[in-house]
């Protein structure tokens, strides 16, 4: 059976979760790429390329008649047809929107992921919401990453029968990393967006080196509040912050093993935007790594506070620092929670399937 993973761009197949899909559908899995309305193939052979350069011209043509939008349904149908797809599989529900009507047309299944903001964002929920609404009514199945997530979709208008809750898990390689930390060494990674509150997460540090002198935190991402942050902390002087950018895959695994603890403040943004179940978090877990974070969407049904990891409030960033400070003073507290994240991965990775696919 032929899966098409529907991406706007071939940068979303760097991400941990798409990736996952990607290898996890099967061999014959192929990629459309290219706006809203995929209408590209990842396929560098000479046959696939013989027939971009036709559809392009062929889009060219059309375009004199037809909208863009027309034009791209128009040859994601002929992808769709020329390489038999049995199911076309939407990463993000703006694309499952763009990809509705070529879907329709040829009579081919869709099943579309909701990652977060497409389904939290207000500007995002104001574009595409009349869109949905088509989506839901077509699709055949609408996957989530949370139970938050799915109460929201259900608002949207999705019919609770077509719902499954999935969250994007780790690549199994994480729960086999050996570990080497570095004491007192607290780590996050993802980018540098307000849903991320990354400024909080330097709040709370900013308190825990008064009393840990030798504390560290390693910030790994890339995002438009990155300077803010250095920013923040060359006015406040906070020593021992260091900022990696954006990393590869392997960077990230290679800094999760010198990791003592994993902190990430999510917070809802200021625009509606939010996490759904951030994979780095428990690809954190999957290692052992005990984790301090916010009771926010995902994060706290994947979290039990005091059983496999430690919770607070969104933007309370005092009562973080007091939960970072239990777990810095206490290793055995540490290796507690840690072992319990781990299992919790581990039970959450045997529980999930893609039998929606068959």
């Amino acid at each position: 059976m032929k899966i098409a993973v529907l991406v706007s761009s071939l940068e979303e197949t760097s991400e941990t979760f798409v990736k996952e899909h990607i290898t996890s559908f099967g061999t014959e899995t192929m990629v459309f790429h290219g706006g809203l309305t995929p209408f590209l193939v990842d396929d560098k052979s000479k046959k696939a390329r013989f027939c971009a350069i036709y559809d392009k011209l062929l889009g060219k043509l059309r375009s004199l008649v037809f909208r863009k939008e027309k034009r791209r349904t128009f040859l994601l149908r002929q992808l769709i047809k020329r390489y038999r797809i049995a199911i076309c599989y939407a990463e993000f529900g703006p694309v499952g929107v763009g990809s509705v009507e070529a879907c329709r047309a040829t009579n081919t299944r869709l099943i579309v992921n909701f990652h977060g903001y497409d389904a939290f964002k207000i500007d995002t929920i104001k574009e595409f919401g009349s869109g949905y609404k088509e989506l839901f009514s077509y699709c055949e199945k609408v996957v989530c990453v949370s139970r938050s997530m799915k109460s929201k979709i259900i608002d949207l208008g999705c019919d609770p029968q077509k719902l499954i809750v999935r969250p994007c898990l780790p690549n199994a390689e994480f729960f086999t990393l050996a570990r080497n930390p570095i004491l007192n060494k607290l780590v996050f990674v993802g980018r540098f967006v307000e849903k991320k509150g990354p400024w909080l997460t330097i709040l709370a540090f900013n308190e825990i080196i008064k009393t840990h002198k030798d504390a560290q935190l390693w910030m790994a991402g890339d995002g438009p509040l990155l300077g803010v942050c250095k920013s923040l902390v060359k006015s406040f002087d906070i020593p021992n912050v260091k900022f990696l950018g954006a990393i590869g895959h392997q960077d990230v695994k290679k800094l999760l093993t010198s990791a003592d603890i994993y902190v990430q403040h999510s917070i809802i943004a200021e625009n509606g935007d939010r996490e759904g179940n951030p994979v780095a978090v428990m690809e954190a877990m999957a290692m052992g790594i005990p984790v301090v974070a916010t009771r926010h969407e995902g994060i706290s049904e994947t979290i039990k506070h005091n059983v496999n990891g430690l919770l607070v409030e969104e933007h309370d960033f005092i009562d973080m620092s007091v939960q970072i400070n239990r777990l810095m003073s206490c290793r055995e507290l540490k290796a507690d929670l840690g072992s319990m994240a781990r299992e919790k991965i581990k039970e959450m990775a045997s529980q999930s399937t893609i039998g929606f696919l068959s």
